[in-house]
Parts: C-alpha cells; structure tokens; sequence
C-alpha cells in the first residue's frame, strides 16, 4: 500500500523510533545481564568459579566500564536479546492472511539489528555480513514460535520469556550448576521482560498499523 507523504514520514520516524529501542533493549540487556552475574559472584554466593578474564566486555551500564573482560559472553546475550525481540515484533505484526505489517516493521528492524550486529562482529577481527547474521538469528527466534504467549504469568512455562530464559543460558555455554542455571536463566527472564515493557509493542505497532 502507498503512504502519502506525511503518513509515510510519520510511519519512518516512529519506525526509527523502535529500531531506536531494541537496539538499545539489545545493548541494555547484555550489559545489565553480566553485570548482575559480577554481582552475584562478587559476593561469592554463586558464579565464583567462573573464570574472571574470560571475554571482552562490550557493554557497560555504568561508565567507566568496571573492567575491560566479563563472566559472560555479552555478545551471544545481544543474540539472544535480539532474537527476543525479533519474536515479539514478528508475534506483535502477525495479521492472518496479510502479511504488510509484518513485513513493514519487522523485515527494516531485523535487517537494521542484522547490519549493527554485523558491524560488531567485523570490528571484533572477524568476518561477516549483515545478511550472514539475519541467517545466523533467525533460527533463535523461531525457537519461541511454539509459545502459547510471549509471557503469561498463569501459564509461565509455556511463554516465550520462559523458554527463553534457560535457551539463551545454555547459548553461552558457561559451566555452572543446576542452581547457578535456574538463577542465571532468572536474571535474563527479568532483564527481557524489562526491555519488552520499554519497548510497549502493542501500542506501537498500533501506531504504526494505523498509517499503513
């Protein structure tokens, strides 16, 4: 459908504004993941085994950066915040039998996700293209397809949020135990839900429906 050129103005900038917002949700939430971890293992409760120097840290709520290394692998938790998200804006824009809404926001978003996560990856000393990691993310987000929701306080292990706690855990690969799983996979619950309430989907890809 054509957009004449003050709806399709209107339509670009609130897109930006959501491209805006789950690139920082992604940023958000791989920071505040590992740093709550260093919290926790500072303490000595649990995550103390972990090795202190074992990746770069990319991302730091707080400036200066407490360290230049993590406990966790921020990279693969902006992964796993991003295919999050690309499930929920795809779950959002989902309209039987017509497929331009979800192709209005959610292909632009993805691909812009893809080609700063490309970025990354290339100024890390490594070779990719946006188009590589869109095929690379894809197969994450649709791990959550299958959820009865994408977060239902009454049917909680059947949500994506859910499901996606314990997958992205298991994406970092860390050797912990069954106890230090479970809080790990809390912390990612609780930082996801954070960015899926800044984020208020429903209201606007609303907004941006309406300007179609």
């Amino acid at each position: 459908m054509a957009l004449g050129s003050g709806r399709k103005a209107q339509f670009e900038k609130l897109l930006q504004e959501l491209k805006t917002l789950v690139l920082g949700g992604s940023v958000g939430f791989a920071a505040g993941v590992a740093e709550e971890l260093e919290n926790l293992a500072n303490k000595g409760a649990s995550f103390s085994a972990l090795p202190r120097t074992a990746y770069t840290r990319y991302f730091s709520a707080v400036a200066p950066p407490k360290s230049s290394t993590t406990l966790i692998n921020q990279m693969t938790l902006f992964i796993g915040a991003f295919s999050f998200y690309w499930h929920a804006i795809d779950r959002y824009s989902f309209r039987p039998k017509n497929e331009a809404l979800r192709k209005a926001v959610l292909d632009p978003i993805v691909f812009a996700m893809s080609k700063e996560l490309a970025e990354m990856v290339v100024k890390s000393g490594m070779k990719t293209t946006a188009e590589a990691a869109v095929a690379a993310v894809q197969p994450l987000s649709l791990r959550y397809a299958g959820a009865r929701a994408l977060a239902d306080p009454k049917d909680v292990e059947n949500s994506a949020v859910f499901i996606a706690g314990y997958s992205i855990v298991n994406d970092t690969e860390l050797p912990l135990t069954a106890e230090e799983k479970a809080a790990l996979a809390g912390i990612v619950v609780a930082k996801l839900l954070e960015g899926i309430a800044k984020l208020d989907l429903p209201k606007r890809i609303k907004a941006l429906e309406t300007l179609l």
